[in-house]
């Protein structure tokens, strides 16, 4: 009817995803398409155009799988106390067989240096704000912290027989290397009365 009365061919097409390609289509050989007043700028490109129009194309690619990033993995290594590349391979290998692959992924798509630096900086970032606090510390102070302290586990008061083994072996009587800590601790001023 619109070709017999004004001289227009029109074909119908029903393959069309979503406006734009419909847009494309009909125009694909018009040099002088009008638009109605704020029709949106369909020769933009394709995103813009169907976000403008509302409309996705069915083409739309389909949303990437979110990889671990350094930092996912410097928080896996804290939480999991891991120290070493070995630890976090092994972590990796009990995953994939578990079906999830992310950690594997990582460390398969990094270089050996680059996962051990990783781990490396994961435990810097960890502890900084404590040796940033320790390093506020004169050494004096962060010896009178330890006072009252026990010893850490495993050392059973033997670091007191090794001590004294060093000053027996270098010829300095116990009194003498404790008259040299308390002359120390009192030129930081620490009062040594209530320390010794």
């Amino acid at each position: 009817m619109l070709e017999n009365q004004h001289g227009i061919v029109v074909h119908f097409s029903s393959t069309h995803a979503n406006y734009y390609t419909a847009w494309q289509y009909v125009v694909q050989e018009d040099a002088g398409v009008l638009q109605s007043p704020g029709h949106p700028d369909l020769g933009a490109s394709t995103s813009r155009v169907l976000q403008a129009s509302g409309e996705q194309s069915a083409r739309a690619p389909l949303k990437k799988r979110k990889r671990l990033s350094a930092f996912d993995v410097s928080r896996m290594v804290v939480k999991r106390n891991i120290k070493t590349r070995t630890e976090l391979l092994a972590l990796a290998e009990m995953q994939k067989r578990e079906g999830k692959t992310d950690l594997a992924e990582f460390v398969l798509n990094r270089g050996q240096k680059w996962v051990a630096q990783a781990i490396e900086v994961a435990w810097e970032l960890h502890d900084a704000e404590s040796k940033l606090e320790r390093g506020k510390k004169s050494r004096p102070d962060i010896f009178v912290s330890f006072k009252g302290q026990p010893c850490v586990p495993g050392c059973n008061g033997l670091w007191s027989t090794i001590a004294e083994d060093i000053l027996r072996r270098n010829d300095i009587p116990a009194g003498t290397f404790q008259r040299a800590v308390v002359d120390v601790l009192e030129r930081a001023g620490v009062n040594t009365g209530t320390f010794l």
